[in-house]
């Protein structure tokens, strides 16, 4: 390792033994408002943090470039081997040089300390270290990565590929310069609300007959109540069970049309709402989608997704880069939420619930509030 980068790091150890003195907040809440990006920011945890049942041990640390040509994202993927369930926290720290530390609970390096060197263009190096029963990873960081490129989570044991269990962190390749200038606040921002599917399209239709269409709209109807209650100018993509584009459109069509809605009203955001569907009748949870235009298009579907989580109590799923045409092609940061499960039957009662539905759309408004606070912070 560098002598520089190392030195940086030993710095880093400092600051960030400092910083942990104090409790981990919960994801995003330790920021306030007023700071700046060089303060300390704090990731989202770990997706489905496992209780460990003891310490564990971290057998191999390893790193590889990846790509998502579909999204075309280039990011960085650190892997840790463990020999059980870790459950991991990260801050980034901007002093006195940019890093990610992650701190990982419940597991202990196996062969001790240890560096790696890393490709030198998303991430200089990283170095694990032990303390009592936990550990922390430290990654020296290049300018510009901020908490969005960054996402923590963990992987079960895979026997048939003689895989344990791994703790994951990707980095992305940092996106431009958004383009935008937000204020905190609702108050005056355009926001374009679209209600998933409807008219001749129904969506997925859950066991008990409920229609995705059906629940996208009322809870696009509620989110748009809240927004405006808070000053902000919403529009619809559709205000009834109708087609945008018109019956029988290509698929192409009804989707381009739903983007010209956000375009044509300049919107600062754009929001599609939807139910997912699976094969298996037992999957669960809350989901969000972008797709990297910008950096804000991420950091969007962060608070977005966290605070339908908070709200909703449901399966975190996280969020995810997407190629889905209504976030592609819009101009302005844009998400798809997928709310619940429809085809869950417990969580397609809840989708016809109308408290669990206004629930979900306080939510989005907190997630929405959130994220123009954070923008405006970057922007100071």
């Amino acid at each position: 390792m560098g002598v520089g980068i190392l030195r940086a790091l030993i710095c880093c150890l400092v600051c960030f033994s400092l910083l942990m003195a104090a409790p981990f907040c919960e994801a995003r809440k330790a920021k306030p408002v007023h700071n700046t990006p060089r303060k300390a920011e704090v990731a989202a945890p770990v997706t489905e943090p496992a209780v460990p049942a003891a310490v564990q041990q971290i057998t191999q640390i390893r790193w590889l470039m990846q790509k998502n040509t579909e999204v075309k994202d280039t990011f960085l993927r650190l892997v840790l081997d463990v020999t059980g369930p870790v459950e991991a926290d990260a801050v980034i720290v901007n002093t006195p040089a940019p890093f990610l530390a992650v701190q990982i609970k419940g597991a202990v390096p196996g062969g001790g300390d240890s560096s790696l060197q890393l490709d030198g263009q998303i991430a200089g190096a990283a170095h694990l270290t032990g303390e009592g029963n936990n550990s922390r990873l430290m990654i020296a960081l290049e300018t510009g990565t901020v908490l969005s490129d960054c996402r923590i989570f963990t992987l079960p044991p895979d026997s048939a590929a003689h895989k344990p269990f791994r703790l994951i962190v990707d980095i992305s390749t940092p996106a431009p310069d958004p383009g935008f200038r937000f204020t905190p606040g609702l108050k005056d921002k355009i926001i374009v609300l679209d209600p998933g599917h409807g008219g001749s399209d129904a969506g997925a239709v859950g066991p008990g007959g409920t229609r995705e269409k059906t629940v996208t709209l009322a809870v696009a109807g509620d989110v748009k109540a809240l927004l405006e209650k808070a000053g902000a100018k919403v529009y619809l993509t559709r205000t009834g069970d109708d087609d945008v584009f018109g019956p029988l459109a290509a698929a192409r069509e009804e989707l381009q049309a739903r983007v010209d809605v956000a375009q044509r009203y300049n919107a600062d955001l754009f929001i599609s709402i939807h139910a997912n569907a699976a094969a298996n009748p037992l999957a669960r949870g809350t989901a969000t989608y972008y797709y990297k235009k910008t950096a804000y298009d991420a950091l969007l579907a962060y608070e977005i997704q966290k605070g339908m989580v908070r709200a909703g109590a449901l399966k975190d799923k996280s969020f995810f880069p997407a190629n889905f045409y209504v976030v592609k092609y819009t101009s302005m940061p844009a998400v798809l939420v997928e709310l619940a499960f429809i085809s869950n039957a417990g969580e397609e009662r809840l989708l016809g619930d109308v408290k669990f539905q206004e629930t979900m759309a306080r939510g989005i408004v907190e997630g929405v509030d959130r994220f123009f606070m954070q923008t405006s912070a970057q922007e100071d």
